[in-house]
């Protein structure tokens, strides 16, 4: 079986989602529910951006491989289940964490 390389177009964004805690801080299992909501990854590759009206070229400038990041809950593309890679647009990335 060979590897597959996914690489982003357009505005797209390859996102690695973090693996979900089973256990609070504390020690209590997490029902599903619970773990859904989590929404955090990191950044793998980014488009180059989509092409405006005119037909120009905007790249998306604020966002690069690594950056932490907290992802719309019910959007993306599962690309890869094993390594929870995910397409995501670049407007449904909500917030960098610096």
């Amino acid at each position: 079986r060979t590897a597959m390389k996914f690489v982003p177009r357009s505005d797209f964004v390859i996102v690695q989602l973090d693996v979900l805690e089973k256990t609070s801080r504390g020690g209590i299992l997490l029902p599903e529910s619970a773990k859904e909501d989590k929404c955090l990854g990191k950044v793998i590759c980014v488009g180059p951006g989509r092409t405006n009206d005119e037909g120009a070229q905007v790249r998306i400038h604020d966002l690069l491989p690594n950056d932490r990041i907290i992802v719309n809950k019910f959007s993306g593309t599962e690309l890869n289940e094993a390594d929870r890679l995910f397409l995501f647009r670049e407007s449904d990335i909500t917030c960098v964490i610096k």
